[in-house]
């Protein structure tokens, strides 16, 4: 069995994301970046992330860490996933056709933020 705390360092067992067709890149961007997530078993993802909700108290999260752990295992495939409902999938295509549609006052107070750390 898997736990949680998965050392970062080790990449037994893991292979490197290949650059793929520009689909999956908007979901999986980072070609260079391992996967921890992607060796795992649904059923050792699932006792994982019971663990880390157990740990945390998180119970009332328990759905939706679930879903955002499955769907972090393998990111292109969202659109194939049993346990992403038609909004899930609808919410996470626009995300990838939206990248920056994010309220202004949100990168206002980053770039403020950002200035502000040069005072320190």
């Amino acid at each position: 069995m898997s736990s949680y705390k998965t050392d970062l360092d080790t990449k037994q067992g893991l292979e490197h994301v290949e650059a793929r067709d520009e689909k999956d890149q908007i979901a999986e961007p980072a070609s260079t970046h391992v996967n921890v997530l992607a060796h795992l078993s649904k059923n050792d993802l699932i006792s994982d992330v019971d663990r880390f909700i157990a740990d945390k108290g998180l119970e009332e999260y328990r759905e939706s860490l679930i879903k955002g752990a499955i769907l972090a295992q393998n990111p292109a495939q969202y659109e194939n996933l049993a346990e992403l409902n038609a909004q899930d999938k609808e919410a996470i295509a626009y995300e990838n056709a939206h990248r920056w549609s994010h309220p202004a006052a949100l990168y206002v107070t980053i770039a403020i933020c950002s200035l502000g750390e040069f005072n320190t």
